[in-house]
């Protein structure tokens, strides 16, 4: 199979974006890995938790390379992340970029004349004109079934809304974000699967996708398949209050698909307390004799963990929290707390 050349635009503070790295080097011959400085991941975190964005300074608008040296030696400017060993490993010249859409961007990658350009994870939406250097495509890694959960933490979301399928898929880029024709896709149930799991199912797929991208680039009878736009789903970052469970609104699925996507929390007694696995059951053994009582209501505390009605009069059993900076089973909460059958988790 021909190594076709390529510019890897690596989103290195992401685990899911090196995952990438080590496959892309071995199918790809990668001119230049470029990353992004401080500045634009802080500028890109600010974005995703609609925080106030700000311009920067002219101080911060650069690019650090020198490109007429570019051709001389390879460049080692990254020594922020502990992973920097790792990404200077492959031989491969490392540029750290503030703004890839820059003209001096632009005429970098341009002058490297790279086959195709290949994004994980970037935190940056490319223009039109950076798209389209590249005379085999831009080609995108999203940890998603597209066009399913497009945008922003698609592996959240595809958990907190329930969806049955996650995957990963490789698709060719354009203006809009994840909207190009589909390349190849992975897929995998989401059956009981929580978000730490999920990611780690994400990455060890990965490999596999990349593979799938140069057999379809080595392969003039490939072609790629259009997005289904009936189906697409499209989610911004999840803030905090997307991770509140309302007992009061959400249905015992509704609840457990927020828990399974992680980091949801209630209150109880005024202190936080984050719910880290739980299960759903129809039936308990106090709820006798046509009882109701209002949702969030602990109603019993078994051996298989606190019970609490959810408002579709079915229950969920609680069997894993954190408060403070530990897990821990939910005795440790009831010993902690002395919970009580009749309290009300807000």
């Amino acid at each position: 199979m021909k190594k076709l050349s390529s510019v890897f635009l690596c989103g290195d503070r992401s685990p899911y974006g090196m995952a990438h790295l080590a496959p892309i080097t071995e199918y790809f011959d990668v001119k230049a890995i470029i990353v992004a400085d401080s500045y634009r991941w802080d500028y890109f975190r600010k974005c995703l938790s609609g925080g106030e964005t700000y311009c920067y300074t002219s101080k911060f608008k650069k690019i650090y390379v020198a490109i007429k040296d570019f051709a001389k030696k390879p460049f080692v400017f990254y020594r922020e992340q502990k992973h920097n060993r790792r990404l200077n490993s492959f031989g491969i010249p490392l540029v750290k970029l503030n703004d890839v859409n820059s003209r001096e961007a632009f005429s970098l990658i341009k002058g490297l004349s790279p086959d195709v350009l290949i994004s994980a994870a970037y935190p940056q939406i490319f223009s039109q004109e950076l798209i389209n250097i590249a005379p085999r495509g831009a080609v995108n890694f999203h940890p998603s079934l597209l066009p399913k959960c497009r945008g922003a933490h698609p592996h959240y979301w595809c958990l907190a809304t329930g969806e049955k399928q996650g995957g990963v898929t490789a698709h060719f880029m354009t203006s809009r974000i994840d909207d190009g024709d589909i390349i190849a896709q992975r897929a995998f149930d989401l059956d009981g699967i929580y978000y730490d799991e999920l990611y780690k199912k994400i990455i060890k797929i990965t490999p596999a996708l990349v593979n799938d991208v140069a057999l379809f680039l080595n392969n003039p009878d490939a072609r790629p398949i259009r997005q289904d736009e009936s189906i697409a789903t499209v989610f911004r970052n999840d803030r905090e209050i997307h991770r509140r469970l309302d007992f009061s609104r959400m249905s015992s699925l509704e609840l457990f698909n927020r828990i399974r996507a992680g980091r949801s929390y209630v209150f109880f007694r005024g202190v936080r307390i984050y719910i880290e696995r739980a299960d759903i059951v129809s039936h308990n053994r106090h709820m006798t004799n046509n009882l109701s009582v209002s949702e969030g209501m602990v109603v019993d505390i078994s051996s298989e963990g606190v019970v609490v009605s959810t408002i579709d009069h079915a229950f969920l059993v609680l069997k894993r929290v954190k408060w403070g900076r530990k897990v821990k089973p939910f005795t440790a909460w009831v010993a902690k707390f002395d919970v009580k059958i009749g309290e009300t988790i807000a």
